[in-house]
């Protein structure tokens, strides 16, 4: 299984969304970067998703254990910086602390950013979002490097002895 595979999916339409999106105007545009930002979002569930499932698969042999995590990560849904961090640091406190000191402030602006303007989206407060292509560019490189950063210190904790 590829978990990555579908992340990287959105990770290309998200970019090719952008790219298009900048030769349109006005409404269209904001309508264009209001659609990037409900996709950023979607790209940073399935791909935290997709690292803890990498990660799980790497060190646990018993289906039932995997089928237990993949059935927790289904609701993942439009995840915080705190919670990305309180999520991923349930493997340990040295992989807690490792994420919290590899994202910097403006990663985790980002992250909350995509989650307050999806909300407004999703609940009919898009017009008033003030969300440009120009952000959502910016949120978008700052989520796929806060999952880089989930994937390093994941990788990292593999090398560790499991605990028995």
């Amino acid at each position: 299984m590829n978990y990555r595979e579908d992340a990287q999916k959105l990770a290309d339409e998200i970019e090719l969304l952008l790219h298009y999106a900048s030769d349109s105007f006005g409404e269209v545009q904001a309508w264009l970067a209001q659609h990037a930002c409900v996709m950023a979002s979607s790209y940073l569930e399935t791909s935290l998703r997709a690292e803890i499932l990498v990660h799980v698969h790497s060190r646990v042999t018993d289906y039932h254990v995997v089928q237990y995590v993949e059935a927790g990560l289904r609701r993942l849904g439009n995840p915080s910086s705190r919670f990305i961090i309180e999520l991923v640091g349930r493997f340990g406190t040295d992989v807690r602390v490792a994420l919290e000191d590899s994202f910097h402030h403006k990663q985790r602006v980002s992250i909350d950013s995509i989650r307050t303007n999806r909300n407004h989206i999703a609940h009919g407060y898009g017009g008033t979002s003030g969300l440009s292509l120009g952000l959502i560019r910016e949120y978008f490189r700052d989520s796929k490097a806060v999952v880089k950063s989930v994937r390093e210190v994941l990788s990292r904790s593999n090398r560790v002895k499991p605990a028995q």
